[in-house]
Formats: structure tokens, C-alpha cells, sequence
């Protein structure tokens, strides 16, 4: 049987295991590393602005390399944390230790290696819930940990408030609100990050319907040394998940032989499939963890919002939308408006009563076309039109830059900045080409 180490324990939606010593050595490797330097890694799902964060975290030069022996590729970048240099790590997105993709074998593989001396996990603040249940896969791991909530600013805008002290006390980590993009909360998340370093690491989670009776029989089976806690192996192994059965054969005195039967035994009794009925009890966890932290104050609003955006993002329905926005917006608002209606308004006295400079009006009190009439049959107004517009777009696509989290839309969005500034440098040149040649 391991020695058993009994440590401080933190409130969460159940109560908390004592640690096993032989399957956890990250504290003391950590005091000894931590005098040179710190490895950071940004661990979460696709799409919740790990780059983003990556990007606050390090200075220009990244590096890319691939993960040994596969061709998935891993950022590294170097920063400061107050006065410790750290070695920053942007890894693939990440669904569950379960995972069965390359890229998300290759970073669970990271993770069980104990490649990092303190794992991030970034969260999409406005899906908190259903992001739990791999920060429970997470804590498992026994490593030190923090929770960053990005795009915190989008989750107020649709209503919803996060008691972050009260998740992080549920937990036992430290739990950051951020905003990537604006740096909004960076400073906290660094300090939590070294805080992380000295504090202790996360105790296993508890679980329901006999998972949780599985993981502790598991795991206290495992006497082992292993760079991360058993627990995380003890529920991967009654998954029958082929490569942690290899590593706990390499490590145990008697081949894993009495772990893996333990965990067969375990998983035989289970009416449903172990890895089903460990990512149900795993998900009801989760749902605990975030009842009375993670709120709405508009409901139904924030609902609509949500079946709005998921509408806008099918091809299906997106795309007519799309083509709606592009004849009502640019044909009938720009074309039909702004160069009928706007340039119909030179012919009456709408450019007096607006008050015009002097020298725009002829003797007759109407608009002198010899010197100031301004972009063909527009006419000045008709200008500005335009020109308002064009700047418009220009803004909306500069904020839709600066906002989003995926670099494909970040990209597209500048490219899109520059060509209004292209159309309207364009309309400006020709208008005072114009004007010179009316001159003479």
C-alpha cells in the first residue's frame, strides 16, 4: 500500500481524497525547478482564446516544434511573471483526456508526462458548465493549476455573472476572470500563476454511482511513481484506455497486475460502458460545481442570442442571412439611397438649409456644378454619404478584429479594414480629380 499523505483540502460539490504519495512527486519537483525557471501550458477546448492569452503571455519570438514522434505542433514562447522567466506552451485543443484524435492524444500524452509545472485552462466564461468537466480531468491530474475565464466582456453583454471565489473555493484553484483580447485581468492571472507554484496542488474530485468507489480501489492499488496523481490513472484505467495499461505495466513492481484487474472488475460491474458512465457521473460533477456560481440575469435574452449565433453560424441558414445583409445593406441602403435619394437632394435647397460654405451656391441660390460638384452626379452630400459608410465598416471591422478570438476572422477582418480605407482613399482622389479638372 503507498504512504499516504495527508494535506490541506479545499470545499468543493463533495468532499476530497487524501493524496498518494508514491503517485506524486510534482510538489518537489516543482520547488526544485522553480529556482530556474517556470513552464507554463494553456490547456482548453478550440475556439476559447488560448492564442489569444499565449499571445499576452510571451514576447515576439514563438517558436513551433512538433510533440515528439507525432506531427502535431506546439507554440513555446518565452515571458515574465513578475521576475521569473517563464516558458509559455500553446497546446491543441482539447476536449477530454479521452480524446482519440492525434493532435488531442499528443497533449493528453503532454499532460500525463507532467510536461508542465503549472497547467492554465482556459474557459469560455459563457459556457462555464460545460466546460467543468475537463477541468475535473484536469484537477485529477494533480498538478499545479488555474482556471482563466476568457471573454468574460461577451458573457456580461448576454447577462451572465460568474462568482468566481466561490467556484474557485468549490474547486480548490485559484480561478481567473480575463479578457485575452483587451488584457483586462492578465496581471491577476499571473499572480495566480505563481501563486500556484507555492500553494498546494489540487486534491481528486469525489464521484457518484460507484465512479467514484472505482477510482479510490484503483488507485490506491497504484505504488508506483508517476509524474502525475493516480487518480487521473485509476479513471483512464477503468476506461480500459490501452496506453495508460502500458505505462502503469511499466511502472508497477508486478506488471499492473493487480490495478488493471481491480479496474476491470470495477468497470464489468457498471450496467453502461465505463467511459460513458464515468463521463455522466464526471458531468454531474461539473453541473454541481457550477449550480449558484454561474447565473443569468436576462435569461431570456441571453437564450435568443444564443439560438441567434448558433443560426448565423450554419451555412444553411447563415449564408441567405448573409446575402440579405449584402442587398438590403450595400444595393438598397447604399446604391438606391445614397446615390438616388442623397444625390436627388443637389437640386434642391437641402445644401443652404445645412449651411454650406461659401462659394458652394451659384447666382440662382442652387449648387454651382462648375467647381463643387463632388463625385460625379452625387454631389457633396452624396460624398459624405459614402464616405460615412465606407468608415463605418472600417470601424465595425477594426472592433470585429480587436474582439475576435480565432485568428482566420482576425485576419479576415483586416484585410476587410483595408480595403474601406482603399475605397475611400479611392472616392476622395477621384473627388478632387474632379474638382481640379472643374476648375479649368
Amino acid at each position: 500500500m503507498a504512504r499516504v499523505i495527508t494535506r490541506r483540502t479545499a470545499s468543493t460539490a463533495g468532499s476530497r481524497q487524501t493524496a498518494c504519495g508514491s503517485c506524486h512527486h510534482a510538489s518537489d519537483r516543482l520547488d526544485a525547478r522553480a529556482k530556474t525557471h517556470l513552464r507554463v501550458a494553456l490547456i482548453g477546448s478550440p475556439n476559447v482564446g488560448k492564442s489569444a492569452l499565449f499571445n499576452r503571455l510571451t514576447g515576439r519570438y514563438v517558436t513551433v516544434s512538433n510533440y515528439p514522434g507525432t506531427s502535431v505542433e506546439i507554440s513555446r514562447g518565452a515571458g515574465l511573471i513578475g521576475e521569473r522567466h517563464v516558458e509559455v506552451l500553446d497546446t491543441p485543443g482539447l476536449y477530454s483526456l479521452t480524446s482519440t484524435t492525434e493532435e488531442q492524444r499528443a497533449v493528453r500524452r503532454f499532460l500525463l508526462d507532467g510536461g508542465a509545472d503549472v497547467l492554465v485552462q482556459v474557459v469560455d466564461a459563457k459556457n462555464v458548465p460545460r466546460m467543468l468537466a475537463l477541468t475535473l480531468q484536469l484537477v485529477e491530474l494533480g498538478r499545479p493549476m488555474v482556471v482563466a475565464v476568457n471573454m468574460m466582456d461577451e458573457a456580461q453583454r448576454l447577462g451572465l455573472v460568474l462568482d468566481a471565489p466561490g467556484l474557485s473555493q468549490r474547486l480548490g484553484v485559484p480561478v481567473v476572470p480575463i479578457v485575452a483580447v483587451e488584457g483586462s485581468g492578465i496581471s491577476d492571472l499571473k499572480r495566480a500563476i505563481l501563486a500556484a507554484t507555492r500553494g498546494p496542488v489540487p486534491l481528486p474530485p469525489v464521484y457518484g454511482n460507484g465512479v467514484g468507489a472505482a477510482i479510490r480501489a484503483v488507485r490506491a492499488e497504484l505504488t508506483g511513481t508517476y509524474p502525475v496523481d493516480g487518480a487521473a490513472l485509476a479513471a483512464l484505467l477503468i476506461q480500459g484506455d490501452a496506453e495508460v495499461v502500458s505505462a502503469v505495466r511499466e511502472r508497477e513492481a508486478d506488471r499492473g497486475a493487480r490495478a488493471v484487474a481491480v479496474a476491470r472488475a470495477y468497470a464489468a460491474g457498471f450496467a453502461e460502458p465505463p467511459a460513458y458512465r464515468v463521463a455522466v457521473e464526471r458531468q454531474h460533477a461539473a453541473e454541481r460545481l457550477a449550480a449558484g456560481v454561474v447565473r443569468s440575469t436576462n435569461g431570456r435574452r441571453a437564450e435568443w442570442g444564443s439560438k441567434l449565433g448558433r443560426l448565423l453560424a450554419r451555412p444553411v441558414t447563415g449564408i441567405p442571412v448573409l446575402l440579405l445583409v449584402v442587398y438590403l445593406g450595400l444595393y438598397q441602403f447604399v446604391g438606391q439611397f445614397g446615390g438616388g435619394t442623397v444625390a436627388a437632394l443637389r437640386n434642391t435647397r437641402v445644401y443652404e438649409q445645412l449651411g454650406l460654405p461659401f462659394g458652394v451656391y451659384g447666382t440662382d441660390g442652387y449648387i454651382d456644378n462648375s467647381w463643387f460638384s463632388l463625385w460625379g452626379e452625387t454631389g457633396t452630400l452624396g460624398l459624405l454619404f459614402y464616405l460615412w459608410v465606407y468608415l463605418g465598416l472600417f470601424a465595425y471591422a477594426l472592433r470585429l478584429h480587436r474582439r475576435s478570438q480565432d485568428a482566420f476572422t482576425r485576419s479576415l477582418a483586416l484585410g476587410f479594414a483595408a480595403a474601406q480605407i482603399g475605397i475611400a482613399f479611392n472616392a476622395l482622389l477621384s473627388t478632387l480629380l474632379e474638382i481640379r479638372t472643374s476648375a479649368y
